[in-house]
């Protein structure tokens, strides 16, 4: 199931965002036969307006199996990380077929359009790194103590 954290402060890195969220998936009792939630992948997403907004960052998360995710997303919701408050919760992909902002009919004058249009037409989306080369850099450590 993939989450998205919204809110994240500037400062927030990938490594941050996934141990914010393996506390959240921690079972307070675990059972022995039950397979270990974890969390697959992980992307730190800026968000940049060209219009001079402020930048926002997000992070996406796979995260199975999908029973605890939700369960993690509750715990999580509301929470802080790095002294900010963020919100998660489960993304849901839009698209041209399931987007309800979309105009099916055409308008009948320019009086019925809505006086502010919100959608910001100048963003650009910036990558930053992912969780598998962390995993396996303190995978590394561990193992041979760097």
């Amino acid at each position: 199931m993939k989450i998205i954290v919204t809110k994240l402060t500037a400062g927030a890195g990938v490594r941050d965002v996934m141990t914010f969220f393996k506390a959240g998936l921690k079972r307070r009792f675990p059972l022995p036969l039950r397979a270990e939630p974890k969390v697959e992948n992980c992307q730190i997403i800026r968000i940049v307006d060209d219009d001079g907004g402020p930048e926002e960052f997000i992070a996406v998360l796979n995260v199975s199996p999908e029973k605890e995710a939700l369960r993690a997303i509750q715990r999580l919701n509301r929470t802080q990380l790095k002294g900010r408050l963020v919100e998660v919760r489960q993304y849901r992909y839009r698209s041209s077929r399931n987007d309800r902002r979309s105009r099916r009919y055409p308008v009948a004058n320019e009086h019925e359009r809505r006086a502010d249009d919100r959608r910001r037409p100048n963003l650009k989306f910036e990558r930053q790194t992912g969780p598998a080369r962390i995993e396996a850099m303190d995978n590394f450590r561990r193992t041979y103590g760097y």
